[in-house]
């Protein structure tokens, strides 16, 4: 009965084993996903930087102040929970 027992437990020792390498490896496969999403969202941050400062050089020499800009594409609240335009509000 004891050799059963023995076995039984080596047999579940062998299972769990296995079940903790395959989640090693997930984690390790979820980790390199996830520094993979990051250089991607970082790469995109640069760049939406480096658009953004094209912009406001384009805007500062076609003689156009920045805040213009910024206050005509921004959105202003009328109070009631609704929101216009800058543009929407001029007219």
């Amino acid at each position: 009965m004891m050799i059963v027992i023995m076995l039984g437990q080596g047999l579940l020792g062998k299972q769990q084993e296995i079940q903790v390498n395959e989640q090693y490896t997930t984690t390790l496969k979820t980790y390199h996903d996830i520094e993979e999403v990051m250089k991607h969202l970082a790469a995109q941050d640069e760049e939406i930087l480096r658009q953004t400062h094209m912009i406001m050089h384009l805007l500062q020499v076609a003689g156009i102040p920045s805040e213009q800009f910024i206050t005509s594409s921004a959105q202003i609240g009328d109070g009631n929970g609704q929101s216009t335009t800058a543009k929407e509000t001029q007219l």
